[in-house]
């Protein structure tokens, strides 16, 4: 199984140095008007799909500036990897090989065959979707 035991926001948003711990299974976020759980949600897409041309998170910190380090755990290994502006890189700063969206590679946690996935929705927004259905259509 493959999961993302921590998601830290370097310098993302109005946050420096704030560190997020997740369950194995799941993880609520609450809080008042203004904490920063839409930032947690933008960071959790960003450190997983990129992050935008166009962040609305590059306020404080400048877009090549911003840096979120997650702890990814693939079976009984965890891996630290590093999402910039310029992408993926592990600790040292050697580029990632594929992630989890690339149909030919093992690194999906056992999602491929869901049926949902997460796509960009416009400018800085992520929504699950499900793919189309086929249309049927009766003809008299």
């Amino acid at each position: 199984m493959t999961w993302l035991g921590a998601l830290c926001l370097g310098t993302y948003g109005e946050f420096t140095d704030l560190r997020l711990d997740f369950g194995e299974h799941l993880t609520v976020v609450y809080g008042t008007n203004e904490a920063g759980k839409s930032t947690a949600h933008d960071a959790l897409a960003d450190f997983l799909w990129g992050i935008p041309l166009r962040s609305n998170r590059a306020s404080s910190f400048a877009r090549a500036k911003l840096v979120l380090e997650g702890d990814v755990h693939v079976g009984s290994e965890t891996v630290r990897c590093v999402r910039r502006a310029t992408g993926l890189v592990d600790q040292a700063g050697s580029p990632l090989g594929p992630g989890p969206w690339n149909p030919d590679n093992d690194f999906d946690g056992g999602m491929r065959d869901s049926g949902s996935t997460t796509r960009p929705s416009g400018p800085g927004e992520r929504q699950s979707w499900q793919p189309p259905r086929e249309r049927r259509t009766s003809r008299t």
